[in-house]
This record gives C-alpha cells, structure tokens and sequence, in this order.
C-alpha cells in the first residue's frame, strides 16, 4: 500500500471512528491508539495509530484527541476525558448493568442509563 492510500484509509478511518472535535470542531483528530505494525493486505508491515504522545500514553481506541486543542473525549459516548482521569464513567455503568444482551452495546449514546448519568454530570 503506497503512502497515498495510507493516507486516504486514515482519513476515512478518522472520519468514520472518531470525527471532529466535539469542543473546536478542528479535524486534526485522530483515537488514542499508540504506533504498531499490522499487515497490509500484501502482508507487508504497516504502521498503524498515531505518533502523538497523548496516544503513546493512553493507548485506547476508544479515547478521541485533538492536536489543535488537547481536548480528549470518549468515543463511545462523547464525555470529556482528562490524562488524570482518562476512564470513562460510562463503562462502570456498563460493568454493573444486569442487561444480559444490551441492545445499547453498539450504540451507547441510546442508553437511558448512560444518558441520565451524562445528564447528572452537567448538573
């Protein structure tokens, strides 16, 4: 894979999975999954993640940086996340919730228990 398509499948994977930043609304966002190599569809090594050091530190797909103003966020459900504090409350409501089969598993920002406890955060 030439550097051209990496560049496009990164862009479309950053469009897709993580969006813009929900506070400057700035592009330059990328997930918090630290640099490695997987194989391409050749076989060939290809440098997967992001060189920034928020990533490096962090390492978790399911955490949202932007370059331009260091916000961090949750991918799954848009909360605002800190390097002291970057675990998610809504994955503690998820842990201790008695649903067997979740039909809110794909899409959490649905849930009417992790909507009540974003709602109470505001307060």
């Amino acid at each position: 894979m030439d550097r051209e398509m990496r560049l496009q499948r990164d862009e479309f994977e950053r469009e897709i999975f993580v969006g813009d930043c929900p506070k400057c609304g700035s592009s330059n966002t990328h997930d918090c999954t630290a640099p490695d190599f997987a194989p391409d569809l050749e076989g060939k090594p290809m440098k997967i993640g992001s060189e920034c050091s928020v990533a490096r530190e962090l390492d978790d797909p399911l955490i949202g940086h932007c370059d331009d103003c260091d916000y961090l966020w949750c991918l799954e459900c848009g909360s605002e996340l800190s390097m002291d504090n970057p675990n998610c409350g809504h994955w503690a409501i998820c842990e201790e919730c008695d649903v067997e089969a979740c039909p809110f598993e794909v899409c959490v920002f649905n849930c009417p228990k992790i909507k009540e406890w974003k709602e109470n955060r505001k307060r």
